[in-house]
């Protein structure tokens, strides 16, 4: 069963309702890694592999490399992330301020000084109802 509560995507397993979570391939490990789909900030194309995807996740100070992952799984397994442009899903978590045509995040990793992607017209209306949701 999945229901949406409190921008988190819950499971019920064995009756208790429990965060949905899953097992993904790392490149930089030899193992899977668990992830909480609420716990993801930032998710971009990999510029070497389009397959892969590189993430950023609360709690973490690392980026990890999801491979062979589909936005499209990603998005229907986190109510909390939206795609910005064609290359980039992130959280409302990670917004700092926007302009029309960029956001910039949060200072939550060092490499995110600053850093800004941008806001595609295509999903602009969308960024927006959520900034009006929050």
């Amino acid at each position: 069963m999945k229901e949406a509560h409190d921008e988190i995507i819950l499971e019920e397993y064995k009756g208790e309702i429990y965060p949905k979570i899953s097992f993904f391939n790392v490149a930089e490990r030899n193992e899977k890694l668990k992830i909480n789909f609420s716990d993801i900030l930032l998710v971009i194309t990999d510029e070497h592999e389009r397959r892969n995807k590189l993430i950023w996740i609360k709690g973490k100070t690392e980026e990890y490399t999801l491979m062979n992952v589909c936005f499209t799984e990603l998005l229907e397994n986190s109510n909390n992330l939206m795609m910005v442009n064609k290359s980039t899903l992130l959280s409302m978590e990670a917004v700092s301020s926007y302009r029309y045509d960029f956001i910039t995040l949060e200072n939550l990793f060092p490499e995110w000084n600053n850093k800004q992607v941008t806001l595609s017209r295509k999903y602009r209306n969308d960024f927006y109802d959520r900034i009006e949701k929050s």
